[in-house]
């Protein structure tokens, strides 16, 4: 099962369904189960219509075999039909597992990408050994790193200028002070401000 690990608290969970929300792996069970029961169908019916006319023409030479024919004709459709069945659920199943190494992680990225946009900005992406697209991991965590890395940046410029806007503020209350200089000091905290918000 996929582990992930939840940033904020440091908790593994697993992936419990084979099956992900979405039709994206549901559609290819299908068309895979699908092709095969017709590929499998067309092989019987070709098979059993051979059989058959084997059968016909080893009844005409021995006629008095005829029900011992049809008796294993009987054993060998049943054969072939429950080995069939048995095949088709295998490419099933094997279908299920394959999609889900491709399914379940995107499934995943998109849940850690909504968790991004909530504001959740120490979300990292983990798949699991056997999962699909790890390039794609290794870049969403770089990118994952990346934004919060700018967004520790932009709070320490932030808390930067609050600091020069309170150092502004409390020489506005000095007497003698500049109050053209500080005037402009608050100005250019203002406007860097204004450009912080603006980036965001």
């Amino acid at each position: 099962m996929e582990t992930r690990v939840l940033a904020s608290a440091g908790v593994r969970t697993r992936r419990r369904r084979f099956l992900m929300p979405g039709p994206q792996q549901r559609g290819a069970v299908l068309r895979v189960t699908g092709l095969s029961a017709l590929l499998l169908g067309v092989f019987d019916l070709t098979y059993l219509g051979m059989l058959r006319a084997s059968s016909e023409h080893l009844a005409e030479i021995a006629p008095d075999l005829s029900g011992i024919i049809r008796g294993q004709d009987a054993d060998q459709m049943v054969l072939v039909l429950l080995g069939s069945a048995i095949t088709l659920g295998g490419i099933v199943l094997l279908t299920i597992l394959e999609t889900h190494r491709t399914a379940g992680p995107l499934h995943n990225l998109v849940r850690r990408l909504e968790e991004m946009a909530r504001g959740d900005r120490g979300v990292r992406l983990r798949f699991r050994r056997e999962d699909r697209f790890r390039e794609l991991e290794e870049a969403f965590n770089r990118m994952a790193e990346a934004a919060e890395v700018r967004e520790q940046m932009r709070a320490a410029e932030v808390e930067r200028l609050a600091m020069r806007i309170r150092e502004a503020s409390r020489l506005l209350a000095l007497p003698g002070t500049d109050r053209a200089a500080v005037a402009a000091d608050l100005q250019g905290a203002s406007a860097e401000l204004q450009r912080l918000a603006e980036e965001r």
